[in-house]
């Protein structure tokens, strides 16, 4: 087999955040460990190290390096313990993993522990200082992870397994290598000195895992979402993983539920410690027209280096709207410090993005009354610095209720009337005189242009004619193909022999030929590049599928965890090399989607439970894939995704998203919504599932009416791969593509309801895009890009 060569830059960027985005949980002053300390280490997990989730989001081919590997390299390992687990993971672990059908279809949430006999423990314990107990958990696209052993809780082996490590080690560290949270009501039981929370850490897991330990790279990561203390606990569950799921939690989601209803957890939202302490200290607040700034200073007071994470909260005051107690406004995190140094940080946020929607005006508003910012280190600490003064109620937009209830719902509600006193506070006064105050209570027609000329591709690049005179130019027959993607089966349909421009089932929008229009091909990963195809077996047994040299980093839960736009924009910046290795223009990524519920088993693809630190690292991911260092175009674009509210994996291609228009707005657009106010993502893809019983990708409020419209999004739309409503009702409702790619008429397509001009329209969008990208024709790259 050909050697891999991957790109070192992007390597060392894999293992760097693998690092960065550890969330260490608890220690009592066990790490980090001592350079020469001799570690024991347990747990399958150990050999059996999952790099990341299973399904789109998996580069099946690229294999990871296991937690042994790198500690064995990298420290001091006790190598008969080590032996055993190697030799009963070999010999017990399925040949397919790795392959595509393992990746998508077959899969196990845990694997079986090794069995030792208490004199094998005390023995290592005799040679031993330090055990390191690792305990996984596999989660895939397309099933939600259930509340029973060897999911969301331990299993009855991991118990007798840690029972028999604390019995003979004085000193114990935890390592988790899992999605999201895990049941840790163990712990009670159980002598742990440390837990490390390292979620699916990518290539170089163990040698990432190996910095962590001994401190070369201190854990500075910061959780993205509420540990509940138990699955239970958490507000979502009612109808969770089912076809239909209604939202009756409202607003009060994640550590909005939990802050506001003063409910204890294992480990708040934001939370995280280091091998060293901070002080923090207010210096100055000030506001601008609606723009407040906070100036804080961080000092390293401890022994070691390390990066503290300011988090910025504002609490809005109650009137005719209830709020939560806190949202995340801000945040920024220090460079590395040394002990004692010092560093300013400056969180800026624009109180216009904390309205609250008052579906009974159909408008954005700001009530009257004190807005209090809290600067923490998570979100049960955090302490109020100033209070902004909103004199009266400030309408900023205005809007059309666009998502009518499909029944009617009763959601949690908060009556609490307590109010913290502001008086020694430093008052702050908004100022909305210059501030324009949207309408979007009129939607504009569309009208296509009509045919000026016979134009070609090149002409839209030359400037000669614009995308929407091209369109004109198009045959209904050429419509009906190039609005829909250019799968495999598509291709059979027509009856093409045409090669696939690169390998992948369903990867192209479809080229016109005699136009000149040039096919956009794209492909999954937000972890990296997955160059693998939807292959058919037979393959040969030691080959991986179509291994090809993309790095793998940590999953994007993992990202989140490092609060680092700069780490996560270079990741973009180093995929979009990987990008052009392989030939695709585009990269499906990211997915913003909340974590609405702790078990959903897709979570480890998507960011936060809040849309604010999830559009936030979603933008600099997008701008990092779409542009160079100095700014100009890479012309690679991102696929930000999944639009919207598709937040449970069971039957989530027809499943039925069941929410007030105000929580959909607030939460689950909102996070859309930030991402296309600070960036420009050429693409956009819509999801499976319904919202309030209306298909998202043929729902033309959500998409032409707030996503066009009310946003001002110009880009491409797609669909996901074969969603359950019919092309034409996609097209008319504001895709532009129907992905993956099936044969439809343009009779067919006109039968359903779809008219040419909002046919020309869609297709005027994707050549619009297309006129931004690079793209390969037969294999030889050529820039087309004006």
């Amino acid at each position: 087999m050909e050697k891999l060569k991957f790109n070192k830059s992007g390597l060392a960027l894999s293992r760097r955040i693998a690092a960065e985005a550890s969330v260490l949980l608890k220690n009592d002053g066990v790490l980090p460990l001592k350079k020469n300390s001799k570690i024991a280490l347990f747990g399958r997990n150990q050999c059996d190290t999952y790099k990341g989730g299973g399904g789109a989001a998996d580069l099946w081919a690229v294999k990871c390096q296991p937690y042994c590997d790198g500690l064995e390299k990298l420290g001091n390992v006790y190598k008969p313990l080590l032996k055993k687990y190697r030799d009963t993971c070999a010999a017990n672990r399925d040949p397919s993993l790795g392959k595509f059908h393992h990746a998508w279809n077959y899969h196990k949430y845990s694997l079986p522990e090794v069995r030792l006999c208490d004199s094998e423990v005390e023995l290592a314990a005799s040679k031993c200082d330090t055990a390191v107990i690792f305990i996984g958990r596999f989660s895939i696209e397309g099933r939600d992870i259930a509340n029973v052993q060897g999911e969301y809780k331990i299993t009855d082996q991991e118990e007798i397994m840690l029972s028999q490590v604390t019995k003979y080690f004085k000193k114990t560290v935890l390592v988790l290598n899992i999605p999201t949270a895990l049941d840790l009501n163990f712990l009670d039981k159980y002598n742990i000195g440390a837990i490390i929370h390292n979620f699916y850490p990518g290539h170089l897991a163990g040698f990432a895992m190996a910095d962590v330990l001994y401190g070369r790279v201190p854990p500075c990561g910061r959780l993205p979402f509420s540990w509940a203390k138990c699955a239970d606990d958490y507000p979502t569950n009612e109808g969770f993983s089912t076809d239909k799921i209604v939202y009756s939690e409202g607003l009060y989601m994640g550590y909005r539920y939990f802050d506001t209803f003063e409910k204890e957890v294992a480990f708040p939202f934001g939370f995280g410690l280091s091998y060293t302490n901070f002080k923090t200290e207010t210096f100055s607040c000030n506001i601008d027209k609606t723009i407040v700034t906070i100036k804080v200073g961080v000092t390293n007071i401890g022994d070691f280096k390390g990066r503290e994470v300011i988090q910025c909260y504002l609490s809005s005051p109650d009137g005719k709207l209830q709020k939560p107690y806190q949202a995340l406004c801000g945040f920024e995190k220090t460079d590395w410090l040394k002990p004692q140094q010092s560093q300013e940080l400056s969180v800026s946020f624009d109180l216009l993005d904390f309205t609250s929607f008052d579906q009974e005006t159909a408008s954005y508003v700001l009530e009257k009354g004190e807005y209090i910012v809290r600067i923490g280190k998570n979100s049960k600490s955090t302490t109020p610095v100033c209070a902004v003064c909103v004199g009266e109620d400030f309408v900023s937009k205005k809007v059309l209720n666009r998502f009518a209830l499909s029944e009617s719902i009763t959601e949690l509600s908060n009556t609490a009337t307590d109010k913290e006193n502001t008086d020694n506070l430093p008052k702050l006064t908004a100022d909305f005189t210059e501030i324009e105050i949207l309408d979007f209570t009129n939607p504009p027609l569309i009208k296509a242009k009509q045919k000026t000329g016979d134009y070609t591709f090149q002409d839209v690049l030359d400037g000669k004619c614009s995308p929407e005179e091209l369109a004109a130019c198009l045959s209904d027959e050429q419509l009906a193909q190039i609005l829909t993607g250019d799968g495999f089966e598509k291709q059979r349909t027509l009856g093409l022999s045409l090669e696939p421009l690169v390998e992948g089932e369903g990867t192209h929008t479809h080229q016109v030929t005699e136009l000149g229009i040039p096919s956009s091909v794209m492909q999954d990963g937000p972890n990296g590049v997955r160059a693998t195809t939807f292959a058919n077996p037979p393959l040969p047994p030691d080959y991986e599928l179509s291994g090809r040299d993309c790095v793998y980093y940590p999953s994007v839960i993992a990202q989140a965890s490092t609060w680092d736009r700069k780490l996560i924009e270079q990741m973009g910046r180093e995929i979009s090399v990987d990008l052009d290795k392989i030939g695709y223009n585009g990269l499906c990524a990211p997915g913003v989607n909340l974590h609405r519920n702790i078990r959903c088993g897709r979570n480890f693809e998507y960011f936060s439970e809040d849309p604010l630190l999830a559009a936030e690292l979603a933008v600099s991911l997008i701008n990092g894939v779409q542009k160079n260092a100095d700014g100009s175009p890479s012309n690679r674009y991102a696929v930000l995704k999944h639009l919207a509210c598709n937040n449970s994996e069971y039957m989530r291609v027809t499943g039925d998203s069941v929410l007030s228009e105000r929580t959909a707005r607030e939460l689950y657009l909102r996070v859309f919504e930030y991402v296309l106010s600070r960036t420009n993502p050429l693409s956009i893809m819509a999801a499976y599932n319904k919202i309030n019983g209306v298909y998202s990708a043929a729902n033309s409020d959500l998409l032409d009416g707030v996503c066009r419209y009310e946003w001002g999004y110009t880009g491409w739309i797609m669909t996901d791969w074969d969603v359950r409503v019919s092309e034409a009702e996609c097209l008319s409702a504001g895709c532009d593509t129907c992905m993956p790619g099936h044969y439809k008429t343009f009779e067919e397509l006109q039968n359903g309801g779809l008219t040419r001009d909002v046919a020309e329209h869609r297709a005027a969008n994707l050549i619009a895009h297309l006129a931004k990208t690079k793209h390969y024709f037969n294999g030889e790259l050529k820039n087309t890009t004006a």
